[in-house]
């Protein structure tokens, strides 16, 4: 009996002892299963970055909120902003442009006319010009020569500049101061009237009026003469500078630019001035005798 007390005994502790070894076994090998996927877990780690995206881009309902909001900042400043633009061409639109009066087309006739070189008006043969710098040589010309009033009419695409009446030698050289300027008016009472008493109660002697005229246009004269009324207002009825609606007009090969000489004679002090039809010189040589063709070339 103490035999087999004692072989039981030793079967129960080979048991236990069994079963212990078996469960240490489980218990070791349970870590290893644990961290068999541990390599696995490095992955999750990205999980930040993913949860930091939404901080780079707003949610959909933030993005449309930030879009209306400089809206309603607009419409609030409204009144501070900039006028419209039909408002701003108001503003800066030029101001009112007079109409030019008219020069009688086509002209009176002439008692002689010339043609003024193109190269007298251009730089170079290609340079390109406006009607206004056509009208800043010529000005200058005249000034030069003495010819300081003006006026100006418009003509189809061009214009008309009209000198003050003088009083010029038969040869065609203007006289001398103060007696070349002599048809004088009143100051501060000018009328038609006094300016054509003026001019026909003058002493015996030649006068003249230049017209140049700036077109890109064929033209003729009239077989009618200027007649003393159209002759006497015409410094009075033109405009005393060209306008910016013509003067930006390009002077192009097509353009002209014509002399027209006007000439009266008036022979005693019982007989009005008369047009002279034609000039006993040419349009050349009156604008060589007033030195205005040498200004010109210039």
């Amino acid at each position: 009996m103490g035999i087999k007390k004692i072989t039981l005994f030793f079967s129960v502790l080979i048991l236990i002892i069994s079963l212990f070894i078996s469960s240490c076994k489980g218990k070791a090998e349970s870590p290893r299963t644990l961290s068999a996927p541990l390599p696995t877990m490095a992955k999750p780690v990205q999980v930040p970055n993913f949860l930091k995206k939404p901080k780079e881009a707003p949610p959909p309902v933030m993005e449309m909120e930030y879009k209306t909001i400089p809206k309603v900042i607009k419409t609030s400043q409204s009144k501070e902003a900039p006028p419209p633009i039909a408002e701003m061409v108001v503003i800066k639109a030029e101001p009112t442009v007079y109409e030019i009066p008219q020069f009688p087309w086509p002209p009176p006739k002439a008692s002689a006319s010339t043609n003024i070189p193109q190269e007298f008006l251009r730089k170079t043969e290609d340079a390109e010009i406006t009607l206004a710098e056509v009208d800043l040589k010529l000005t200058s010309a005249l000034e030069k020569c003495g010819y300081y009033e003006k006026s100006y009419f418009g003509v189809h695409d061009g214009f008309a500049l009209v000198t003050r009446l003088e009083q010029i030698n038969p040869d065609g050289t203007s006289i001398d101061p103060p007696d070349r300027w002599s048809i004088k008016v009143k100051s501060g009472n000018f009328s038609l009237s006094e300016y054509i008493k003026a001019l026909f109660t003058a002493n015996p002697g030649h006068f003249r009026i230049i017209v140049f005229i700036c077109t890109p246009h064929p033209f003729s004269q009239t077989e009618a003469s200027v007649s003393r009324d159209e002759a006497t207002i015409w410094l009075a009825s033109g405009l005393n500078k060209l306008p910016k609606t013509i003067g930006v007009l390009k002077y192009s090969k097509d353009y002209s630019s014509t002399a027209l000489i006007y000439e009266f004679e008036k022979p005693s002090y019982n007989e009005n001035a008369k047009t002279k039809l034609p000039s006993d010189l040419s349009g050349r040589i009156h604008l060589e005798k007033a030195k205005i063709w040498k200004a010109l070339e210039e």
